[in-house]
């Protein structure tokens, strides 16, 4: 009698317990079903990140190196380089950060013109793209100053991809207002540049 009544209260305890869990199963079998979406309907926790306006494209950040050569023409006051930061930061996706001498303290910045020797500046600075620079043609303090002409060069290089191009330059003109004009005439160019080189 005492196992037949121990028999039956644990088939009652059996059966109370599974009555209390069917609800639990009938509630995530539910669940479930708010949770599954038909193919191709993407979900909040299934987006991507993107731009708040699709029309909206991503910031670019620019450092320009100093000029490969300004140590031969700094005496005259000529450097070109500003014209190229002012002209860059009209464009509203392109942010120029200004030369950080502090970081690159005993790191050498001066007389860069190939992605060679630009490992010392990315480890301290992150920039999507460097701009280099120099000036081209005879330096202003060379004989026969009747015969100096002027000249400049501006090459680009990708630090993701470490590819470089040279984008805009000319030689062989008369007066070193001619180079910033050039600069100025020409900085389309050196943005679609930028912004093609992959």
């Amino acid at each position: 009698m005492r196992s037949t009544l121990l028999i039956i209260s644990s088939l009652l305890l059996l059966i109370a317990g599974c009555r209390n869990r069917e609800p639990d199963v009938a509630r995530q079998n539910v669940k479930a079903k708010k949770n599954s979406t038909p193919a191709g309907i993407i979900t909040p926790g299934q987006v991507t990140r993107q731009p708040a306006d699709s029309n909206k494209t991503e910031t670019l950040t620019l450092l320009v190196i100093q000029c490969y050569n300004s140590y031969d023409y700094a005496s005259g006051g000529w450097n070109f380089n500003p014209v190229i930061e002012a002209e860059l930061n009209k464009f509203d996706d392109m942010e120029i950060i200004p030369f950080p001498y502090k970081k690159l303290m005993n790191v050498a910045y001066q007389g860069i013109y190939d992605k060679k020797y630009c490992g010392p500046i990315l480890e301290r600075v992150p920039a999507d793209y460097y701009i280099m620079t120099r000036f081209v043609g005879p330096r202003p303090d060379t004989p026969f100053q009747d015969s100096l002409t002027w000249g400049y060069e501006i090459k680009i290089l990708n630090t993701r991809s470490m590819n470089q191009k040279v984008s805009i330059g000319r030689s062989n003109m008369e007066d070193y207002t001619d180079i910033e004009e050039d600069i100025i005439k020409n900085i389309d160019r050196l943005y679609k540049d930028i912004k093609t080189l992959e």
